[in-house]
């Protein structure tokens, strides 16, 4: 993925030394996680690094400030490597899926149900590359909605219709106008 010409990499790659084959887990292709951190104008972007083919990516609006070492210490940044760790060896579909990971110890209450969260990966995005795809953390209540019997087609056309297509949306006045906006099952 050129990132660069969607905004400026920080330097140096923030590196993640794996123990994932001593733990029986899959591996990078590298045997080390790494992760990218893009700044564009209105936005930062954490990105792996090497997981395969595809990477896979969190755009955060309302961090564009955070240091590195901010970035590290942050629930985006711990639900985007346990993503990674889990969906480093499997079939990706070619439509948006979701997949569900423990919940980081600080994600915010609106994201989560306090056990798990939920995250849509690769919801389209106009002018971007298929060599990176999305993470869309969903919420509580957009997971709800999901299991409930409903469809993912809903959840991503209500998002894109208020303009928040793919990013990280995690304060709970906005986070409560996505919820109101979904259909009912």
């Amino acid at each position: 993925m050129d990132w660069d010409s969607i905004g400026v990499s920080d330097s140096p790659l923030i590196d993640v030394a794996s123990d994932a084959l001593a733990m029986g887990e899959p591996s990078w292709p590298r045997g080390y996680q790494r992760y990218r951190i893009v700044r564009t104008w209105q936005s930062l972007i954490l990105a792996s690094e090497g997981l395969g083919p595809t990477e896979l990516y969190l755009e955060m609006p309302t961090a564009q400030g955070w240091l590195t070492a901010q970035v590290r210490n942050q629930w985006q940044f711990d639900l985007l490597s346990t993503l990674c760790r889990s969906l480093v060896t499997a079939q990706w579909p070619d439509t948006p899926f979701v997949v569900t990971a423990p919940a980081p110890f600080s994600a915010p209450p609106p994201l989560t149900d306090g056990q798990v969260m939920a995250a849509a990966i690769g919801v389209p995005v106009p002018g971007r590359s298929s060599e990176a795809l999305p993470v869309t953390p969903l919420t509580a209540r957009e997971l709800a909605f999901l299991h409930g019997g409903g469809a993912l087609d809903p959840v991503i056309q209500a998002r894109q219709e208020m303009g928040f297509h793919h990013v990280v949306v995690d304060a709970p006045e906005v986070t409560s106008l996505i919820d109101d906006r979904l259909p009912t099952p």
